[in-house]
């Protein structure tokens, strides 16, 4: 029995300086600990809860953008991204949409005319002037609209602002863009032949064409984009105004091409 003790005893003390050892290891209190050792604690502390955080943060994102990714159509998709682009790339993406938008459109009016034969120079003129003269142009009238129509809401009230923008619309912008439209149109069609006459045959021309044209334009136009507009202005959200103007232009511009190549 003795003996037993004395095993026992010895076997204890040998083992204690490793208990300690593991107690200290195993649960260090953080303030006694030298500095480095308190710092190196908090940090890989800190290092670790994020961690974790940021997995579980990057399932439920992914797992979130699969379900909706899934959930959502093609068409809807599309959109979301059409969306993005304007919200980033304002003009350029209105640019873009105004072009598609306006091969199509004038390929259907010089399908209307004459002997359905499409007219490169005729349609490169088309589409330059409506995409890089007058989608510039909207863009920023749609833009000074807006403020105009929050000035008007707020001596009037809300109900007033689709009108009074309709109404300078109609009566101060419409006529400068199609003036604007019809002059550009003739300068680039007769660049693109060669400038027949001289620079300024043609520019008289131009002129001449934009008077012309513009009154029966405006009687046309004001069938059409009162209404438009003023659902435009009253639902339609800033960023989305001339790409939904110009999808429904799609049809007026055949009219305009109609117009432009006569």
């Amino acid at each position: 029995m003795r003996s037993f003790v004395q095993v026992w005893s010895i076997a204890m003390l040998l083992l204690a300086p490793c208990g300690a050892q593991g107690a200290v290891t195993a649960k260090p209190p953080v303030a006694a600990l030298p500095q480095r050792a308190a710092d190196w604690h908090r940090i890989t502390s800190w290092r670790s809860r994020m961690h974790r955080r940021f997995v579980a943060s990057t399932v439920d994102v992914g797992t979130e953008r699969f379900v909706n990714t899934r959930s959502k159509s093609f068409i809807a998709e599309q959109f979301d991204r059409y969306t993005h682009a304007l919200a980033v790339r304002p003009l350029s993406t209105k640019i873009v949409t105004a072009i598609v938008l306006n091969i199509i459109s004038d390929l259907i009016g010089q399908g209307l005319i004459g002997d359905g034969r499409i007219v490169l120079q005729k349609s490169i003129a088309f589409v330059a002037a409506q995409s890089f003269i007058l989608t510039p142009m909207v863009h920023y009238i749609f833009n000074a609209l807006e403020k105009w129509g929050d000035f008007v809401a707020r001596a009037t009230g809300k109900w007033a602002k689709p009108f009074a923008m309709v109404m300078v619309d109609q009566t101060c912008s419409a006529p400068i863009v199609f003036s604007s439209f019809f002059f550009t149109y003739h300068i680039l069609e007769q660049m693109l032949l060669g400038l027949p006459g001289g620079l300024s045959v043609v520019f008289s021309d131009a002129f001449a064409k934009a008077a012309a044209t513009i009154w029966p334009t405006m009687l046309t136009s004001w069938k059409v984009w009162p209404v438009v507009n003023y659902l435009n202005f009253r639902f339609i959200p800033l960023d989305l105004r001339l790409p939904f103007v110009s999808a429904v232009s799609c049809a007026f511009n055949v009219f305009l091409s109609i117009m432009a190549s006569k």
